[in-house]
């Protein structure tokens, strides 16, 4: 690799590590708080040492909020298909908030916990974990393995309500899609774990 490319690569690994999982824990929280029904089966699920709703719902969390980009210059022309071409220089930004609505790739993939569509929209009809949702679909494991610790311990040591009546609304921030208003809550004390 040259220094440039090393450079890039630690820049990606710094912003994904950071932003990505800050990023998706906000989404996260703000769509269980706005779904009480979906937060309270995690909760129970946690309460029972089970983890499979948790990763479940860190998936739609990513699946259903992911959008950032990840931009590339072509050094020499790339083929698409007959019809598209990416001439040498061009820059490509993949656009994987597209991506993952893809309906070839999800059944109704518009439905997650956050339209409240149903209260164990993370087991998607099918089995929520099939091949196109794959870890490797939003390239945000390191996300997701900090989520799968974060999320069990603030559930544990407080009780969160939302601090609006409505979900977030969508923001571009750079490359990345966040809370609007940050997913804003209120945060009570909980004392002795899980109630």
């Amino acid at each position: 690799m040259t220094d440039h490319e090393v450079r890039s690569e630690l820049v990606t690994l710094l912003f994904a590590g950071h932003e990505t999982t800050a990023t998706s824990l906000a989404w996260a929280f703000d769509l269980l708080l706005h779904h009480p029904e979906a937060l309270d089966r995690l909760v129970t699920d946690l309460e029972e040492g089970g983890t499979e709703y948790l990763d479940a719902t860190i998936t739609e969390t990513l699946r259903g909020q992911a959008g950032g980009r990840d931009r590339r210059w072509a050094r020499t022309p790339a083929s698409l298909d007959r019809d598209h071409t990416i001439p040498a220089g061009a820059t490509a930004c993949p656009n994987i908030y597209l991506a993952q609505r893809r309906p070839d790739l999800y059944e109704d993939p518009l439905r997650s916990v956050r339209t409240g569509s149903s209260a164990s929209r993370p087991r998607r009809p099918g089995g929520f974990r099939s091949a196109a949702a794959s870890g490797d679909a939003w390239g945000a494991s390191f996300a997701a393995s900090e989520m799968r610790i974060v999320i069990p311990e603030v559930l544990q040591a407080v009780t969160l309500r939302p601090g609006s009546p409505r979900p977030a609304r969508i923001h571009r921030e750079a490359v990345t899609f966040v809370p609007h208003d940050g997913a804003r809550c209120v945060v009570t004390a909980r004392t002795g774990g899980y109630q």
